[in-house]
């Protein structure tokens, strides 16, 4: 006889070699009981096993992978329901995180790990938990003493924080030694692989085979468990994979930093930036340089980070994409392309400009077009909120920059104003953008747009100089800011502030907001507490008292910063607080999504935990969070985007409880900012009175 080892990972909609759809798993698990299956514990096989006992027909057992937490909201209920144990395999170091560890392909989606609070409450009904090693490597990979952590100490963690025995363990990814084999003997009753098969009388219980769900996908398949034809089937499937391990070899799964001929490491990059940054974080050092054309350097130390942008800023310039002839002809010779004494002189004079007292009066535009955005919305209605994020947005720009609707009597202006961003999205995620003296489509369509750009600013810098009393907008007290001789800007100064601001000031607040609500979408409880802080009537007045909100607000930056990358070049070579020597020419990476995901500095960083910003961090270094940048290239508008970010959360959390449509995760997508990668659908359901 012979029983199988149903083994699951995550259950979602995502559809991805690890998903199983919720109401698949219900209607497996419906099948087992309808049909008499028994499902006992990982304990009783092992039992069975080791007395040499026949193994009973029709029994089966359940395991998890990986410990994903939608195992807690949606697989033990069912199993519950009917009366079934299983066995779940947690990630020691990573409960209560996510499952981005290195090594993790890109095609895997990321989800939330259960914490130990929930393990607890699920060990005491039935649920077994053994360990998925330490941080989820490659074990056959590891040195003996690596190995041995990797085996032992996950054990230890686990039994201290459950209290309770943790006897069984499962190898990452499948891949083993006989070393490896041996110190999983020597700590633990039983072991399972990834080899699929049905485990028989005689097995090795420290090398279960067992049967992956991905090759049960369809209920058929499923309704063929206990048959002769069912052994067959994955006989086959088993062959088929040890083929191909000898035809394609397993990419490694340690660390994907392969470096190809002429090219480096710049395809890996480009595929998956995100990974590529967070896999170059995990390896040692607080430096760590890259293969991706010219001298390139991702720093992960918060001491280096202010080094660069705040002790010694004066010898580290943006890239030249901003800084080059073409760079300022895209984006003006403003405070964004500007630099050294420049900069500073451009800085201080525009610094007034966004003071709290000079902002606060545009909270009311703020709030006039959020209620006009919620006054569209039909109760239960489904709408990309990526999109009504990024639209709210920038409605609020215009008027604070303008004085004019960029949806309504200026929808000219707005066109031009989006037009020319998806430009700039080309120009800086282009390997070889074309020149712009080459009469391309693109490049002609960008001048086009320009010239209705220049056409709507200069008339309302000129419509602002000839009025005797001008509007309350940004760009007046643009035009009224005076430098230390009491002279003010020319009419070319204020057009590229302007045009940077019209760009700046709302695409960041738009994906700031989007990623707050796909956060407040997941976690509704914080949804709640953002509601039961705010009045009815939230206005800037009420900010100081939001704490909540802006907790939740700052969390949402940190797992995902609408700026999710600077960059800067080492002017002359320079020595690093960490001791690294940055050569002159040389590229610097600096991350806040990598910084923000490090775990020396934010506990289960792959956790949204508002209430962290709610107290100090005790040791936290300033550099370690970082949304706004730092230094005197801080962003300048960094109050004025708080101011909006909160009052507009509070403001459409009291009227609309936003519910995302499905729950596959989504994909932050880096461009100029970190985006959803398609967009962001959820139904809006109103909030009674």
């Amino acid at each position: 006889m012979s029983l199988p080892i149903l083994t699951y990972h995550s259950l979602d909609t995502a559809g991805s070699v690890i998903s199983t759809h919720p109401d698949q798993f219900r209607a497996q698990m419906r099948q087992l009981h309808e049909t008499g299956w028994r499902v006992i514990s990982l304990g009783e096989l092992i039992r069975l096993l080791q007395d040499r006992q026949p193994l009973p027909p029709r029994t089966a057992l359940i395991t998890f992978d990986d410990g994903y937490r939608n195992l807690y909201e949606l697989a033990w209920p069912v199993l519950r329901e009917y009366g079934f144990p299983a066995t779940v395999f947690v990630v020691a170091d990573r409960c209560g995180d996510d499952n981005y560890w290195p090594g993790q392909p890109t095609a895997i989606p990321r989800f939330e790990l259960l914490d130990v609070p929930e393990m607890i409450e699920m060990s005491r009904h039935g649920i077994e938990f053994g360990s998925h090693s330490l941080t989820h490597p490659d074990l056959a990979r590891l040195s003996a003493a690596e190995a041995t952590r990797e085996i032992v100490e996950s054990q230890r963690i686990l039994q201290d924080r459950l209290g309770q025995a943790v006897r069984y363990f499962c190898y990452p990814y499948g891949r083993s030694t006989p070393a490896v084999r041996e110190l999983v003997r020597q700590h633990y009753a039983a072991g399972c692989s990834t080899e699929l098969g049905l485990v028989r009388a005689g097995c090795d219980c420290h090398w279960l085979p067992r049967v992956d769900m991905y090759y049960c996908a369809g209920n058929q398949r499923f309704a063929e468990l206990g048959r002769p034809g069912f052994a067959r089937y994955l006989a086959g499937r088993h062959a088929l994979r040890v083929a191909r391990r000898y035809v394609r070899p397993a990419a490694p799964t340690a660390l994907p930093l392969r470096a190809w001929p002429v090219v480096g490491q710049l395809p890996t990059f480009l595929r998956d930036r995100l990974g590529f940054l967070r896999r170059c974080a995990a390896l040692p050092g607080d430096v760590v340089e890259l293969d991706i054309g010219g001298p390139t350097f991702l720093l992960k130390n918060p001491d280096d980070i202010k080094h660069v942008l705040e002790t010694n800023h004066a010898q580290y310039t943006k890239t030249p994409r901003l800084t080059s002839p073409r760079g300022k002809w895209l984006s003006g010779d403003g405070l964004l392309t500007s630099s050294g004494a420049q900069h500073l002189t451009q800085r201080r004079m525009l610094q007034p400009v966004f003071h709290h007292h000079a902002v606060a009066p545009f909270g009311d535009w703020m709030r006039q077009n959020a209620d006009a955005m919620m006054a569209q919305w039909a109760d239960g209605s489904e709408r990309d909120i990526h999109a009504e994020m990024l639209n709210l947005a920038q409605r609020n720009i215009g008027q604070i920059l303008f004085g004019v609707d960029l949806f309504g009597g200026a929808t000219e202006l707005g066109a031009a104003l989006r037009q020319r961003r998806r430009y700039m999205e080309y120009w800086f995620a282009s390997l070889f953008p074309w020149p712009e003296r080459l009469p391309s489509r693109i490049n002609r369509e960008y001048r086009d747009v320009m010239r209705v750009v220049d056409r709507e600013i200069y008339g309302m810098i000129r419509a602002r100089r000839e009025a005797s009393t001008p509007p309350a907008d940004l760009l007046t007290m643009l035009m009224q800011a005076t430098y230390k001789d009491g002279s003010v800007m020319s009419d070319r100064q204020v057009r590229d502030e302007a045009m940077v601001l019209a760009i700046t000031g709302y695409e960041t607040i738009g994906e700031a907001l989007t990623w707050t609500w796909y956060l407040l979408a997941r976690h509704p409880e914080a949804a709640e507490r953002v509601r039961a802080e705010a009045p009815a009537d939230p206005t800037v007045a009420d900010l100081p008292r939001l704490r909540y909100t802006e907790a939740v607000v700052s969390e949402a930056m940190r797992l995902f910063p609408p700026t999710w990358i600077y960059i800067r070049m080492a002017q002359q070579t320079d020595r690093l607080p960490s001791g690294q020597t940055i050569p002159g020419g040389a590229k610097l990476y600096l991350s806040p999504y990598v910084l923000h995901h490090d775990a020396r500095f934010f506990p289960q960083p792959g956790r949204f935990n508002p209430d962290r910003f709610l107290t100090p961090a005790a040791g936290r270094p300033k550099f370690a969070y970082f949304p706004f940048g730092g230094g005197p290239r801080v962003c300048i508008g960094q109050g004025l985007a708080m101011m909006e970010l909160i009052l507009t959360v509070a403001r459409v959390a009291t009227r609309y409880r936003l519910a995302l449509v499905n729950d596959a995760p989504v994909t932050p997508e880096p461009g100029i900012t970190l985006h959803p990668q398609n967009g962001m659908r959820m139904r809006c359901n109103r909030l009674s009175p």
